[in-house]
């Protein structure tokens, strides 16, 4: 179990702001760990809350059960080596271990737009589009746990934390299939990116917001261009005021209080309506099938995704 500083979200609470103290349920494939005083936590991060939310079901199998599919989709498998592949160069600045991280990545079939060759060229292109950066960099995809409540912690990963003309940034890079006018707004109000700026000022004693670096990936052949096209910008800054944060904190501490009470009860209704939604949910299946053991077995396994492993792969990277 790795130990790891916890870092203490300050505050100044609005008058008449209830605070409850709730101890949060162990959960058997949350996110473990020792503080630097050896004593054991279970922190949460944005994909757990955001799953409870969206379906409380759904949040049951992945992280009380603690399973998850065997095989991705091609969509999370391609922007997961994207992230890895830019995090390897921001760490050596070298464009060749970014590169080799295509090197176990498996084309989906029917999908021939996220394969292992566009991944290698869009590392390529990005590397030759931004050869430098005007940042001083701090972190690059280290975990930061928090305090944001009383017993209530919290962890993000940004993809960096950078300092910038004297100001604290994270950087948040992502793939798209369009850079279009109306882009930026998904990303103001956004839990994700409200959290990530509560870490990082904890961490750091400030945030003033996130940098978002979009990287567009497309078919091409209009418009003269090439076939895939990648384009890289413009960036946007995307900035929290406190009061926002302070938005982020309280609904954090409601939504933590009704997972413990939903774990302690030991009932996660179902929200039907989440079941279609995008690409489908990954447990649609298994509840189709009322949990049968053989359904189960074939396409499902135990989740092991540890978030410090990205900080061992820095480690190893020589960051």
């Amino acid at each position: 179990m790795t130990t790891i500083a916890v870092h203490v979200l300050n505050r100044t609470e609005p008058k008449g702001l209830d605070f409850s103290v709730a101890t949060l349920t162990q959960i058997q494939s949350g996110y473990k760990f020792r503080d630097q005083n050896g004593v054991e936590r279970v922190a949460l991060d944005f994909t757990m809350t955001n799953d409870f939310s969206t379906c409380p079901l759904k949040f049951m199998e992945a992280y009380v059960k603690g399973i998850t599919l065997k095989r991705q989709r091609s969509s999370l498998n391609f922007g997961a080596a994207v992230h890895k592949a830019l995090a390897f160069w921001y760490r050596q600045h070298d464009a060749e271990p970014a590169l080799r991280i295509w090197n176990d990545f498996e084309d989906a079939e029917g999908d021939d737009l996220k394969t292992k060759q566009n991944g290698i060229a869009l590392t390529r292109a990005y590397t030759a589009r931004y050869p430098g950066e005007g940042w001083e960099i701090l972190d690059i995809e280290t975990p930061i746990v928090f305090e944001f409540g009383p017993d209530m912690y919290h962890f993000v990963i940004p993809d960096m934390v950078v300092r910038d003309s004297g100001r604290i940034y994270g950087v948040e890079h992502k793939h798209t299939k369009s850079i279009h006018r109306n882009y930026f707004r998904q990303f103001k109000p956004n839990q994700q990116l409200d959290g990530q700026v509560a870490g990082i000022r904890a961490k750091y004693g400030m945030c003033d917001g996130i940098i978002i670096n979009p990287i567009e990936i497309q078919k091409g052949g209009r418009l003269g261009r090439p076939s895939p096209y990648f384009g890289f910008g413009p960036r946007d800054i995307s900035t929290r005021t406190d009061e926002e944060i302070e938005w982020w904190r309280r609904d954090m501490m409601q939504i933590y209080k009704e997972i413990s009470e939903t774990v302690k009860g030991g009932y996660f209704r179902a929200v039907k309506s989440a079941c279609n939604n995008f690409e489908g949910c990954g447990f649609r299946e298994l509840h189709i099938n009322l949990g049968d053991s053989y359904i189960q077995s074939e396409y499902y396994q135990p989740r092991t995704w540890n978030p410090m492993d990205r900080l061992l792969e820095g480690e190893a990277s020589g960051e």
